[in-house]
């Protein structure tokens, strides 16, 4: 059984490059079911701070550097959260083990299985990036082109929270995409230390928001 000793600290949202309550300032409990306690409060996000979020990301796409660095320069980002997650696997995993009671080792494989992700979308972003000529009966010509979408909204499950988020996150930002990500509310743990991660390696203002809330509220 993973347990910590002590309740962590009020978890709070990442919107717009800030730390933030949630704009009523409710919270929610997270249990583990290892040892049926609370153990974390988290920010219970509304209709109102997802449009914040939104609101945020857009005006990082259309006003922000992201989308306008070269895929060089956001591998570098992405390159350093990866090396952080190296030496966080352990941490991440038993965050993850005790909000969905999964076994921890079971977390390390998923984290150890997906961590790369980060560092292979951007040996494969410059390739991708280039114009691809496919080539029809004469006299036609395609040119398939990949451009950015905007703004992105990933949503996860519980099951396998790290997995999921590694699955979808880096390719997205590799784009020249911004993110507003938001991860089931029973396991939100390891995409705040994420965010964290991200900050510290350079990510600009606005780029990726993180909340969470429940369903009904990621409908708006």
């Amino acid at each position: 059984m993973v347990k910590y000793k002590e309740r962590l600290e009020e978890q709070k949202v990442f919107i717009d490059g800030e730390w933030t309550t949630a704009s009523k300032g409710d919270t929610y409990s997270i249990i583990n079911p290892s040892t049926g306690k609370t153990f974390v409060e988290c920010q219970k996000c509304d209709v109102e701070d997802t449009k914040r979020a939104i609101d945020a990301a857009r005006d990082a796409f259309d006003n922000g550097p992201w989308p306008n660095m070269s895929i060089k320069e956001r591998s570098e980002i992405l390159y350093k959260v990866s090396d952080m997650v190296a030496k966080k696997t352990w941490d991440l995993s038993k965050m993850d083990a005790c909000c969905n009671g999964v076994p921890v080792l079971q977390h390390i494989v998923t984290i150890l299985d997906m961590s790369p992700n980060f560092k292979y979308v951007c040996t494969r972003a410059e390739d991708l990036a280039k114009p691809n000529r496919i080539y029809g009966e004469f006299p036609i010509d395609q040119i398939v082109l990949r451009e950015q979408d905007g703004v992105v909204a990933l949503i996860t499950p519980w099951n396998v929270p790290f997995w999921q988020m590694a699955l979808k996150l880096p390719a997205a930002l590799i784009s020249g995409n911004t993110v507003v990500f938001k991860p089931a509310s029973q396991t939100p743990l390891s995409a705040i230390e994420i965010a964290r991660m991200f900050e510290r390696a350079g990510l600009p203002k606005g780029v990726f928001e993180r909340g969470y809330r429940s369903g009904i509220c990621s409908r708006s």
